[in-house]
């Protein structure tokens, strides 16, 4: 998979319109999920975690976005603590998505089971370090940029999101800035579209043709 680092990336005036619509401070840190509601999601996770960091930091602000993230979903509600609820924005399916992941300081993945995860990719773009549980490529994609926590894990996961929400501002703006290089070292569309080039002329140089095989 490849990320278009031109519509994927930090924005003041995306992560300002986000926080004006939703009515979060400018300066208050926000946590965010984007995927449909569905149980190998994690939501249940992400919720949990979310209750616990509230007790520690309450002016700390949750955004879940896809199909079923809505206040109509009880059995997502359910999962929210009481004091949880109004540090918690549902904002179910967005066509805005290069614009939310702008206006996030953590981007998370809490699934049960992944391949590889897109969100990742594009916050990092986005200069958002991300928190992931360790399935599919996970690590492989967020490297030394972020962290990486078992998966159903609320307390690694909640240790994690205090951690980068704790780093000095500076070292927090770096990591950012690392996870943006490593998208656009590694898995920018354009390097995507090369490796896949070579990888073709390799399979179809000379040396793979088998002048026995009569079908071609």
């Amino acid at each position: 998979n490849g990320f278009d680092t031109n519509i994927f990336k930090a924005s003041t005036e995306f992560r300002t319109n986000i926080r004006d619509e939703l009515g979060i401070s400018p300066d208050a840190r926000v946590v965010g999920m984007i995927g449909r509601w569905d149980p190998v999601k994690g939501h249940n996770v992400f919720l949990k975690t979310a209750s616990r960091l509230c007790e520690s930091q309450p002016d700390c602000q949750f955004v879940l976005v896809g199909s079923g993230c809505e206040d109509s979903n009880a059995e997502l509600l359910e999962h929210a603590s009481s004091g949880l609820r109004a540090n918690l924005h549902l904002l179910g399916e967005r066509d805005d998505i290069p614009a939310v992941t702008a206006a996030l300081d953590i981007a998370v993945c809490a699934s049960i089971g992944e391949g590889f995860p897109n969100i990742l990719g594009e916050a990092m773009a986005s200069e958002v370090p991300c928190v992931a549980t360790d399935v599919g490529d996970c690590s492989d994609i967020i490297a030394d940029t972020g962290r990486i926590v078992p998966s159903g894990d609320a307390v690694a996961m909640a240790k994690a999101w205090a951690e980068l929400l704790t780093l000095p501002v500076d070292e927090f703006a770096e990591l950012g800035r690392k996870a943006r290089h490593r998208v656009e070292q590694v898995y920018s569309i354009g390097n995507v579209i090369e490796t896949y080039e070579r990888l073709y002329e390799k399979l179809s140089g000379p040396e793979n043709y088998d002048k026995s095989d009569t079908s071609r």
